[in-house]
């Protein structure tokens, strides 16, 4: 856990996770609970399906963390299964993850097409009823260095239902730089906008607040203040303590990220940790 909570910066989240029987060493889907609500949970060697409701509304969101086998046979069960979960399922569905599988030709370069592992990984996603934003940034998402070859590939992607689709349709991913892994990070452009937009409001409340909290001292010089404005005062009071306190564990998030860029060391101490852990739940699998 403690891995989890650097990679996070601090408390405050939930998880669920399992290890892989691939070369990567853990799939974990990390969340903050103030944001979505979990109910339900589905664990599989392949993949983490977490179910629940975003805090704000009444959607069901459901989001599948995959990480797909090499072997063909074997991700042709996996996309079976995934398919099942979305067909019998209820809400909006975002599947994301490693697929180890490309769409077409041109997202591999210096690497062998597959092309029965295109076709079924086409028709996972056609008969899933599932979509793909664009993505900005890059055109690849993994690099391997074979001796004097350098390998990329697109086998990292963020595929939703269509509703999300009619939600946001102007939304896209960007790729950002591999630092830490050999796989590209994503992230939707929507939510860095969403992001900015809340460091703004909360700048702009944090001025209020601190205003209100100038002029009721102003007041309490020449008065005791009413019930009622006690209790406003203590809300500015509580209201710039939590913004102040959301920038300082901010500020050490980033400050995390940029000693973590220094040391490639932490993926390694990751993926060993959970490796030596196992998950105390009995696993549901899509086979049983």
């Amino acid at each position: 856990m403690s891995a989890f909570c650097n990679f996070w910066g601090g408390q405050g989240f939930e998880t669920d996770w399992v290890n892989s029987n691939g070369r990567s060493g853990v799939i974990a889907s990390l969340w903050d609970p103030k944001v979505f609500r979990k109910d339900s949970t589905i664990l599989n060697d392949n993949f983490v399906a977490t179910s629940g409701f975003l805090v704000d509304g009444n959607q069901r969101l459901n989001v599948v963390n995959v990480y797909a086998p090499q072997n063909n046979v074997d991700k042709r069960v996996v996309w079976q299964g995934i398919i099942r979960l979305i067909q019998c399922g209820q809400g909006w569905w975002v599947v994301l993850g490693d697929f180890n599988a490309v769409r077409c030709h041109e997202e591999r370069k210096n690497s062998t097409f597959d092309q029965v592992c295109a076709k079924d990984f086409n028709e996972f996603i056609d008969e899933a009823d599932i979509k793909e934003y664009n993505m900005k940034g890059k055109k690849y998402t993994f690099m391997a260095n074979r001796g004097d070859v350098v390998k990329l590939s697109k086998i990292d992607r963020v595929l939703v239902c269509s509703n999300f689709i009619s939600k946001w349709p102007n939304a896209c991913l960007r790729a950002f730089p591999r630092e830490r892994s050999d796989h590209a990070p994503l992230l939707r452009d929507n939510l860095k906008k969403w992001v900015k937009d809340c460091k703004i409001k909360e700048g702009e409340n944090l001025k209020i607040f601190k205003s209100e909290k100038e002029d009721f001292k102003l007041l309490m010089e020449e008065r005791d203040l009413e019930e009622d404005e006690v209790w406003v005062w203590e809300q500015c009071k509580k209201g710039i303590e939590d913004i102040e306190a959301l920038g300082a564990k901010d500020l050490k998030q980033k400050s995390r990220v940029k000693r973590a860029s220094f040391d490639d060391d932490n993926t390694a101490f990751f993926h060993s940790m959970v490796n030596g852990r196992k998950v105390q739940k009995r696993y549901s699998k899509f086979g049983d």
